[in-house]
């Protein structure tokens, strides 16, 4: 019964769920990137650095709201479909995923900046699109080799499980064997001994009820004391 329920929690957890340490992870990591997108955002943007990291704090934020509904789907709904529809999934996201990016960045520059500042953005919306497919790649690509190794050791965990409910199995049944045999040569001799000495009789049945009552105690054990 045990092994069953540590089996139906192994099972429950294969599918990946958000955790306060994955999501403090995953914030540190955007926090990075947008002190180093900040840079160049900047120059483009013709603005102080911390102007440029305001934006660009905001355009993760952004980024990290149009991840998270992208990883609902391939990591949760789509977790037993087969990688080739993921895959084919992530085809049609990305693009869109890049076109949403670039625009909610040129409109905000255009919101606090004006027009003039938008120019840059334009003349190159090629790279930043692609720039922004390439950020699309690299986090779920790391969201995909997390959940590789992390099913990988869920996997060896339920076959470290499934290998102790086998030992304990073929146990029982070795017992199981084991017990009736004694049994049938206790009551063959009791059977022997019953017309020619009544006292030594009664002392083997008192020891068959001992032995029954050890057998039921020593059943929930592994291992017992050679005595």
């Amino acid at each position: 019964m045990n092994h069953q329920i540590k089996h139906d929690e192994i099972e429950a957890s294969v599918k990946p769920r958000i955790t306060k340490t994955g999501a403090a992870i995953v914030v540190s990591i955007w926090f990075m990137y947008s002190t180093l997108a900040a840079f160049p955002l900047m120059e483009s943007g013709r603005v102080s650095y911390f102007t440029a990291l305001q934006w660009q704090i905001w355009q993760s934020v952004v980024m990290i709201a149009l991840s998270i509904p992208i990883w609902l789907l391939i990591f949760r709904w789509m977790f037993a479909t087969r990688w080739y529809w993921k895959l084919l999934a992530h085809f049609f996201l990305a693009p869109s995923y890049s076109l949403l990016n670039y625009a909610y960045l040129y409109y905000t520059v255009l919101l606090f900046a004006g027009e003039t500042s938008t120019e840059q953005i334009k003349d190159n919306f090629g790279w930043m699109t692609i720039h922004f497919f390439l950020v699309y790649f690299l986090q779920f690509a790391l969201y995909h080799g997390y959940d590789f190794f992390r099913q990988l050791r869920i996997k060896d965990k339920l076959a470290m499980e499934l290998l102790a409910l086998k030992k304990e199995q073929e146990l029982a049944t070795l017992k199981a064997q084991i017990n009736p045999h004694f049994l049938f040569n206790t009551l063959n001799s009791i059977s022997a001994m019953a017309s020619t000495d009544a006292e030594e009789t009664r002392t083997m049945i008192a020891q068959l009820a001992d032995l029954f009552r050890y057998a039921t105690e020593s059943s929930k054990k592994n291992f017992v004391p050679l005595k």
